[in-house]
C-alpha cells in the first residue's frame, strides 16, 4: 500500500498493512525550511513555499499525509486581525482582539480570496496534483471556540460564559460560519479530510461549557461534512472525549496527557489519532525514546501515529523521521 491507500483505509477502519504516520497538525520545522532554502515566516502567505514545506513531510520525512496550514492564525489574519507572523523558531500569533462587539462582526464575502486563506487553498490545489496519488491531503480550519479565543479574547470569552451566555452562543453561531466557509473551500480545492482545531480543553472550560456552547456547532459541521473532520484539542480531554463523540466526530487527534489505552474505549466508535509526547520525547528524547513511544502507541491500540500537537520549530527532522521509520517496521497481523 502507498501512504494514501494506507491512510484512507485506516480512516475508514479498514485493513491496512501497517500503522500510518499521520501529519494531522503541523510537522513544519526550522530545519525543513533551511533544507528548502526559505524562512518559516515566508510560508504563510506564499503558496509555493507553503506547498514545498507541506510536501516535505511526505517526500523527505516519510509521513503518509500532508497538511499545509502551519499556524492557527490564517483565518484571523484574513478577517483583519493584526498578526505577528513569527520567525525561525516562533509560531505566528494574533496581536490583540479584532472586535469588542460581536454584532459588529461580518464575514466578508471575499473571505476565501484574501491572501492568508487563498494561500492555503492554492497550496491544497498544488498538493493534490503533486502528491495526491501517494499521500492524503489534510486541510485544517479553526473551530468556533478557537476563533473566539483569538478574535474576541480569552479572558473576555471565559467571563462571558458566566456573565453573558447568550453572547457566547451568538459568537459560536457566528464564528462557526467562518469554519464552515473555510472547510468547504478546502474540500473543493482537494483536501481529503480537514482537521478542525478547537481548544476546548479542561484547563480552560468545563465539559458542560463544551456541551452548552460548542457541541451544537460541532454537530452541525459534522452533519454538513460527514466523516470528513478530524477534531484536534490540546490538553487533558478524558472528561469530555465522549462528548466529542456525541458531537459527531469520526476521529479525534489527542495529546499524550490522555493515556491511549484508557481513551480508546471512552471514545469508541470514534477513532483516535496520536499521541507522541513533544517536550520529553520529540524535543528532548533520543531516537530510541521516539521509537519506543511510537511502538507504545500501536501497542495501546492506535493505528495512526502522530505528534500530539503542532511540533515546535526546534524539533529535528531526524526525530520526525523516526516516527515514520518506526511505522514502516511494524505490520498488522
Amino acid at each position: 500500500m502507498n501512504g494514501r491507500e494506507r491512510y484512507l483505509a485506516l480512516l475508514k477502519n479498514e485493513a491496512a498493512d501497517r500503522p500510518a504516520a499521520a501529519a494531522v497538525v503541523s510537522v513544519a520545522t526550522a530545519e525543513s525550511c533551511f533544507s528548502l532554502g526559505f524562512s518559516f515566516e515566508e510560508t504563510h502567505l506564499n503558496a509555493d513555499k507553503m506547498t514545498a514545506l507541506a510536501a516535505y513531510a511526505h517526500t523527505d520525512l516519510g509521513f503518509d499525509s500532508v497538511m499545509p496550514y502551519f499556524s492557527v492564525v490564517q483565518e484571523a489574519a484574513a478577517l483583519g486581525a493584526t498578526v505577528d507572523w513569527g520567525g525561525m523558531y516562533m509560531m505566528p500569533y494574533v496581536r490583540g482582539r479584532l472586535f469588542d462587539d460581536p454584532g459588529a462582526f461580518k464575514l466578508p464575502p471575499d473571505f476565501c480570496d484574501r491572501l492568508p486563506v487563498r494561500t492555503v487553498l492554492d497550496s491544497l490545489r498544488i498538493l493534490k496534483r503533486r502528491v495526491g496519488e501517494t499521500a492524503v491531503i489534510c486541510g485544517k480550519a479553526m473551530g468556533p471556540w478557537t476563533l473566539a479565543l483569538r478574535l474576541y479574547g480569552l479572558e473576555e470569552l471565559l467571563i462571558a460564559t458566566i456573565d453573558d451566555p447568550p453572547l457566547v452562543g451568538e459568537l459560536m453561531i457566528m464564528l462557526s460560519e467562518v469554519s464552515k466557509r473555510f472547510i468547504e473551500a478546502q474540500l473543493t480545492c482537494g483536501a481529503d479530510v480537514v482537521t478542525l482545531a478547537d481548544h476546548v480543553t479542561s484547563n480552560l472550560v468545563s465539559p458542560q461549557t463544551y456541551t452548552d456552547f460548542v457541541q451544537p456547532r460541532h454537530a452541525e459541521l459534522n452533519q454538513i461534512f460527514p466523516d470528513t473532520l478530524i477534531l484536534h484539542c490540546c490538553g487533558d480531554t478524558m472528561d469530555r472525549v465522549g462528548r466529542f463523540k456525541d458531537g459527531g466526530f469520526s476521529w479525534f487527534h489527542f495529546e499524550s496527557a490522555n493515556p491511549a489505552a484508557e481513551a480508546i474505549p471512552k471514545a469508541a466508535p470514534m477513532r483516535l489519532i496520536g499521541n507522541i509526547n513533544i517536550p520529553g520525547t520529540l524535543l528532548a528524547g533520543t531516537a530510541e525514546d521516539i521509537e519506543a513511544a511510537a511502538r507504545g502507541c500501536v501497542r495501546d491500540g492506535l493505528t495512526m501515529i502522530s505528534p500530539e500537537c503542532a511540533v515546535p520549530l526546534q524539533v529535528s527532522d531526524a526525530n520526525l523521521r523516526r516516527i515514520a521509520d518506526t511505522c514502516r517496521k511494524l505490520t498488522f497481523k
